[in-house]
């Protein structure tokens, strides 16, 4: 009888294969392997200091310098997709709270009405466009003496998972049509500074240019802001000439926010969070916003006083169901002579008051965009 080789056998023969193999490879690397000299040892002492990023001191309160007698409205969009909560603008909503001025957001309804009550108007990253309509009414509220600051953002890619994969989604803010309307446009790229920067190089230090006469030392912070230019404006705050914009190799100095008659535009909001507030001198840039918002010279009347700003934080609790003030009842009119029983009603009549497909009844919702 024939002894068949056993599993310990065949163990043994696997072992010895795969050393040959092993030992084989080793030897053809260590012969025909390109020789490489020894690496330099790392100079820790070439580190250049300068460059160190180190994050900034978060203290400092908004003071801005304003007239305790003044009182206004500053009218807040938030109708058109725009990308913030309340909580992220806290700082500058009690800012101009304490200067007695009362913060409405207007979410829906006629903007033309619910502006004519308004000293400022606020937009922040609007990811829906103004129509020309809005457009026009802003244009018109700026040229009466209104104040009007634009807040934009760069695109933005988020990733998103659908289970199946991920997918990216680009976020743009859509200012180009109303900035465009006064000469202003926001880049959709990002500015970044390697050197200059709050401990990364996308929270970028801006200088204060002579124009907004503050005293900056450690500068405003703005977290992945985006250029933003004027055909005639002025520049308040710039970048350092080591900063760069996404996609571009050069380095340059970048303008961040600029101010044209009534109208002021920043490529960036992030600075206005209860947490970003106070680093640096950030705080003194939002004292300076404050000021420019309650100080135009538009004049309002008491009839302008009863526009309908959709979902508002304040009111008196006298508006109708359309968001103006409530009329005084009207009387009825004297009936006129009683018609003849035998001539039945006409129920086509246009007369008729009780007509719900009127398709002209004012109390019809707008088309939306």
């Amino acid at each position: 009888m024939r002894n068949e080789p056993s599993i310990l056998g065949y163990a043994l023969i696997f072992c010895f294969v795969v050393a040959a193999v092993l030992g084989a490879s080793m030897l053809f690397a260590g012969v025909f392997a390109p020789t490489q000299s020894p690496a330099e040892p790392y100079d820790a002492t070439a580190f250049d200091e300068s460059v160190r990023s180190v994050p900034l001191d978060a203290s400092g309160d908004i003071d801005p310098d304003v007239d305790a007698e003044n009182s206004g409205t500053v009218l807040i969009d938030t109708a058109h997709g725009n990308q913030f909560d309340r909580e992220d603008i806290l700082p500058l909503i009690e800012a101009l709270e304490q200067q007695n001025y009362t913060v409405r957001f207007h979410s829906g309804g006629e903007l033309e009405t619910a502006l004519a009550a308004a000293d400022a108007y606020v937009v922040i990253g609007p990811q829906q466009t103004h129509s020309v309509d809005e457009v026009a009414t802003v244009e018109s509220f700026a040229d009466s003496g209104g104040r009007v600051m634009l807040f934009g953002e760069p695109d933005r890619v988020l990733l998103v998972s659908d289970g199946f994969g991920v997918s990216s989604i680009r976020e743009r803010t859509t200012l180009s049509g109303l900035g465009g309307a006064f000469g202003m446009t926001f880049d959709p790229q990002f500015v970044y500074d390697m050197e200059r920067n709050d401990g990364g190089y996308k929270q970028v230090i801006a200088t204060p240019t002579d124009t907004t006469d503050i005293s900056s030392e450690d500068g405003i912070v703005l977290s992945i802001p985006g250029e933003v230019r004027s055909e005639s404006g002025t520049v308040l705050l710039e970048s350092s000439e080591t900063a760069s914009r996404a996609g571009a190799a050069e380095n340059r100095v970048h303008s961040l926010a600029v101010v044209d008659g009534n109208v002021l535009a920043v490529g960036d909001s992030s600075f206005l969070g209860v947490t970003r507030y106070n680093i640096g001198d950030t705080n003194e840039f939002i004292a300076l916003l404050v000021e420019f918002a309650v100080s135009g010279d538009r004049e309002t009347t008491e009839a302008d006083e009863t526009g309908d700003t959709g979902d508002s934080d304040a009111g008196d609790g006298t508006e109708g169901e359309d968001g103006a003030d409530s009329e005084e009842p009207v009387p009825p009119e004297e009936p006129d002579d009683p018609e003849d029983p035998d001539d039945p009603e006409d129920p086509d009549d246009p007369d008729d008051p009780e007509d719900p497909d009127d398709p002209d009844d004012p109390d019809a919702p707008p088309e939306e965009e």
